[in-house]
């Protein structure tokens, strides 16, 4: 009886342990995919968050939660949303 406690525990203590694992790893696969969605937005947009240059092509416009699938399970990522930007007619006239 003495073993099969010892065994339960050890098996207990070992599902515990990789369901931490899994999370670890869940939020380190959270983080890459949203810097990677972060830094494609800012060269689609030609500026980063807050940066003023003429040659920016657009302007963040909120953002969404999009779930994904992958091999360590589910994993909701912050998306970010943006628009193109407007060019001023009496500036193209000028």
């Amino acid at each position: 009886m003495g073993q099969e406690c010892r065994r339960t525990n050890e098996e207990k203590k070992r599902e515990e342990f990789r369901a931490w694992l899994e999370e670890q790893i869940r939020r380190q696969v959270k983080a890459v995919l949203e810097e990677i969605m972060r830094a494609e937005m800012a060269e689609q947009l030609g500026a980063l968050p807050y940066e003023r240059t003429e040659s920016r092509r657009g302007l963040r416009n909120g953002c969404y939660f999009r779930g994904l699938n992958t091999r360590v399970g589910r994993v909701v990522v912050n998306a970010n949303e943006a628009v193109a930007k407007r060019i001023d007619v009496a500036q193209r006239m000028s």
